[in-house]
């Protein structure tokens, strides 16, 4: 136990060489900046165990959505909402399905940029932009993944563009 509050041991010997014993640390361990950034950067799947507040620190959760976007499941609704945060899940070289695209706010998932990448990514989340991006020649001719798997959704796209001889 005295080995325990030691939070410079803590980070030094366990979360650095056992990361995945980070979930059995007290509520108030788990609750401390500095040992939570210690514990996502040795093992992001670690953000799960974080407090709730720290689920709101954009610098924290922003390490582990980027080493893996389906880790945005476990970030507050306020970063859901944040398109610097989307735009690190869709930086990541993990793959991020329709479903974890889903868990972001329909503003983000509403946002050119966001739309741009994550459609690059994982053609079916082009059921989850805007119907406006779904409409828009531009937006469908950047995302054109004809040739790489999945290829482009043709259902998504809107009527009018699937009658468009150029797309």
């Amino acid at each position: 136990k005295a080995l325990r509050k030691d939070r410079e041991f803590l980070k030094a010997v366990v979360l650095k060489n056992h990361p995945s014993l980070f979930r059995h640390l007290s509520q108030r361990e788990r609750n401390d900046k500095d040992l939570a950034a210690c514990a996502v950067l040795a093992n992001p799947d670690n953000v799960r165990y974080i407090s709730d507040r720290l689920r709101d620190d954009k610098d924290l959760v922003a390490r582990a959505v980027l080493a893996d976007p389906d880790n945005v499941r476990y970030i507050s609704e306020r970063l859901r909402d944040d398109k610097e945060i989307a735009l690190a899940a869709c930086r990541s070289k993990h793959y991020m399905g329709l479903a974890t695209f889903a868990l972001f706010s329909e503003r983000v998932r509403f946002d050119r940029d966001v739309g741009t990448r994550a459609v690059l990514q994982c053609a079916v989340c082009l059921e989850l932009v805007s119907s406006e991006l779904q409409d828009d020649k531009q937006f469908i001719m950047c995302i054109d993944t004809r040739g790489k798997p999945g290829g482009i959704r043709i259902e998504f796209v809107s009527a009018r563009l699937r009658d468009d001889k150029d797309v």
